[in-house]
């Protein structure tokens, strides 16, 4: 992550935001699912259990949505997306500019060091098989590979059956997840490191409460509160900072470098200011991979504009609600989104069957 660049597009695009606020608590997925079907001309809905939901156009199956899988995705294309090495491999076949991951042992780790220390350039080394940022250290090289060794390790949280890590070369820019829902791009959210933002009077420790006190407003970052534990104390005292530290008004300060949101970090919605290049580039990683329709993509740029980006991994049960309640931006609708395309799809399908029945009835006739 390009602190430099991020700050930069803060300053540039987001400082005179204001914070969104929500009325409503926050609706769950199919909360949300029932209100799109309830808004479509001929479609109907089934709840199957908590988490699943299927759609009907006019009696017949359309798709539905597990959890926050869209069942349009099929098995074939999932197990592909969840496997980081054969995803690389079927976006590197369409020539997509992605990364080059090496997967090691817990017992490897002298093969990880001789593999940095023969290689310029850091690396992101993180658990293979965990989600919410848990574990990944950013700037890896061969003076604190062993610390981001442990880190990983530790991440697992002393089940290391079948565990594994994940190491890559670290590409410059920013990075952002971009959700294409039925293979059209729908929404695109910059997740922002942790951070505070100074008045000049307050505490570190103040404002992280200040701060947590407005993510308790919002639907979906209640759930990630910023936490003031070990782990921010020592990043602050690596930068002469502490929890008491008064820092100066509109300064910025990250507490991590690692853009996650279950960490404490901000959603900014990005649709108005990516270029049709990164959109088709997110369109494009996913029909790389076969039998997957939709899924977020995460995409590392070094700027709105940028047409040489890099697809960092495709997410097949993407975050949909957090596209709903962004921290600053416009909110945007991606369930809707997936409604709107299965709509599309069963109307051009049943016109196709009507013109091919009332052909039949004309030939019948005759």
């Amino acid at each position: 992550m390009d602190i430099t660049l991020l700050k930069r597009i803060l300053e540039e695009h987001f400082n005179d935001v204001e914070i969104n606020e929500y009325d409503e608590k926050g609706a769950s997925v199919i909360k949300i699912a029932e209100e799109a079907v309830n808004n479509t001309e001929n479609f109907s809905y089934k709840i199957v259990n908590d988490s699943k939901i299927l759609f009907f156009y006019k009696g017949i199956e359309a798709g539905g949505i597990n959890g926050q899988n869209l069942l349009t995705n099929k098995r074939e294309g999932t197990l592909i997306a969840r496997d980081k090495f054969k995803a690389e491999e079927h976006l590197k076949e369409k020539n997509i500019k992605t990364t080059s991951s090496i997967i090691y042992d817990l017992n490897q780790f002298e093969d990880a060091k001789i593999e940095i220390q023969n290689h310029q350039g850091p690396f992101v080394l993180k658990p293979y098989n965990l989600s919410s940022g848990k574990g990944v250290s950013l700037n890896v090289d061969a003076d604190n590979i062993k610390e981001a060794w442990e880190k990983s390790v530790d991440a697992y949280g002393g089940d290391t059956t079948g565990a594994s890590l994940i190491m890559q070369p670290q590409l410059p820019g920013i990075e952002a997840r971009f959700l294409v829902i039925n293979e059209k791009f729908s929404s695109a959210i910059l997740r922002v490191p942790t951070n505070m933002v100074g008045d000049g009077k307050s505490t570190i420790e103040e404002l992280i409460k200040q701060k947590n006190h407005l993510r308790a407003k919002n639907p979906h970052l209640k759930k990630f509160m910023i936490k003031s534990d070990d782990e921010l104390e020592n990043y602050l005292k690596k930068r002469d900072l502490s929890p008491g530290s008064v820092l100066e008004n509109k300064e910025l300060v990250f507490f991590t470098e690692v853009s996650n949101i279950a960490l404490g970090g901000d959603t900014l919605e990005i649709s108005h200011l990516v270029s049709d290049d990164l959109k088709h580039l997110a369109e494009a990683a996913v029909k790389a991979i076969p039998a997957l329709k939709s899924a977020g993509v995460d995409i590392m740029f070094s700027s709105f504009q940028d047409k040489e980006a890099s697809v960092l991994e495709l997410n097949h049960a993407a975050n949909l609600i957090m596209h709903y309640y962004p921290w600053k931006g416009q909110p945007q609708q991606p369930i809707h989104d997936y409604i709107s395309s299965l709509y599309e799809e069963m109307t051009i399908n049943d016109s196709f069957k009507n013109k091919g029945i009332n052909l039949l009835k004309k030939l019948l006739s005759k």
